[in-house]
């Protein structure tokens, strides 16, 4: 038997003409009341546990459809470096940075990356990175003046001759969907354990990020403050390696890792041979051939341990920083080494430190497509873009370096 609509309506209709006007106003605080706590409760569960939260809003990142970032690099060094032969190389590296700008539209598939090398805040050489569905393209104008760009077919027949056959067209689509692991085997299982191991492994580092801090963010040349909740966590060389044979420890013994990555390349391998990207790999070559490659890869993260191990005593710092929506808004990373042959009377320390700022998210970005009708097209003029950039090597490099009136500048500042 159905409901009939109409009589539950009336139902409800005089259930609240029944009702006092101070019963619907007490009904109407509960219902807030209900509804705020189930948003509180959330924040709670996200923000009461350091590593967690840092997770959830790395992936609240990645869901997003358009980003704009900017990240800048730079070093410093303690006093010990500043010594009559050192000084001068020193000082130009701590007035030197390299920033990367980016913008990224998931929704027209355009990808934009400009990466500058500046010196006391002026440029002094740069590269910008472009894709989209149509073309590949690179502009280096310290090297070439023009946009060197290749179309999807084209990279596609460089990449068959570079791997002797294999790869027969370049999909660029299906090699981005190479890292989306989404729906593969036990994945959702095999997550939900690795972060309950970073929690439980990771968090007596990390302080509770309830410290607020503002973060500015630059928007179309508009500036914005963002109030931000902010996450530290810091780690030095013994607290690291001890973190690192843990992790090793467990990724050797667990096969459910190496079956999900397995999974995804038989799904990739299988979808990019149907779209005729790829011939020669199967799932005969990857039965014979998984194992052995995947223990390399395995053996070669183990040597980096040993690495670290030989190399001098290092920290670092993170310092994560949410907004309201708790989407991580600002990375600094700040790594510290020190070397204990230097001279023990003064701190031989060498820091490293990466500012990442997201500027907006999910909000209209316009990516201009680079002309490149003026252009050099890979395929079609290798020789004449080698030429020119040997060239550039030989005899223009550095007479545009010098060129360059803010580098004269520079030097003649930290000259002695």
């Amino acid at each position: 038997m159905g409901i009939d609509r109409s009589t539950v309506k009336s139902s409800v209709k005089k259930t609240f003409k029944e009702m006092s006007k101070r019963e619907l106003i007490i009904m109407g605080i509960i219902i807030v009341l209900i509804f705020t706590d189930v948003f509180i409760i959330k924040d709670y569960l996200i923000t009461k546990d350091p590593i967690k939260r840092i997770v959830y809003g790395y992936e609240k990142l990645n869901k997003t459809y358009a980003l704009k970032t900017k990240s800048v690099l730079s070093v410093d060094f303690s006093d010990y470096f500043y010594r009559p032969e050192t000084s001068m190389v020193v000082d130009l590296m701590e007035k030197t940075e390299i920033i990367v700008n980016s913008k990224v539209n998931r929704r027209e598939n355009k990808y934009w990356k400009k990466i500058e090398l500046k010196a006391d805040k002026h440029s002094l050489a740069d590269m910008t990175l472009y894709s989209d569905k149509e073309i590949i393209g690179v502009h280096i104008p310290l090297l070439i003046q023009k946009w060197v760009y290749l179309k999807p077919d084209e990279l596609g027949n460089l990449l068959n001759e570079l791997t002797g056959g294999r790869i027969t067209k370049f999909d660029i689509q299906i090699y981005r969907a190479l890292s989306d692991f989404s729906g593969i085997g036990n994945l959702e299982e095999v997550k939900k354990d690795y972060l309950e191991f970073l929690s439980k492994n990771l968090n007596k580092y990390a302080e509770e990020g309830r410290k607020k801090v503002n973060v500015k963010v630059v928007n179309e040349e508009k500036e914005s403050i963002l109030k931000c909740e902010e996450v530290i966590v810091k780690m030095n060389k013994t607290e690291i390696l001890e973190f690192y044979e843990k992790l090793m420890n467990k990724v050797r013994e667990d096969d459910r890792i190496k079956e999900v990555i397995k999974l995804r390349l038989y799904q990739f391998i299988n979808k990019a041979k149907r779209n005729g990207n790829m011939k020669d790999i199967d799932e005969k070559w990857m039965e014979e051939n998984f194992d052995n490659v995947y223990n390399k890869i395995i053996k070669g993260i183990n040597e980096l341990k040993i690495a670290l191990q030989e190399g001098p005593n290092l920290s670092f710092m993170y310092r994560f920083r949410f907004d309201s929506k708790h989407v991580l808004r600002n990375i600094v990373y700040e790594m510290t080494m020190n070397y204990d042959d230097a001279d023990k009377l003064t701190k031989a320390d060498i820091k490293i430190i990466n500012n990442f700022i997201v500027n907006s998210i999910n909000q209209r970005i316009e990516i201009d497509k680079p002309n490149v009708s003026m252009g050099y097209n890979y395929s079609q003029n290798p020789e004449q873009i080698s030429q020119e950039i040997s060239r550039a090597f030989k005899f223009d490099l550095i007479k545009n370096l010098m060129a360059n009136d803010k580098l004269l500048e520079l030097f003649d500042t930290i000259s002695p």
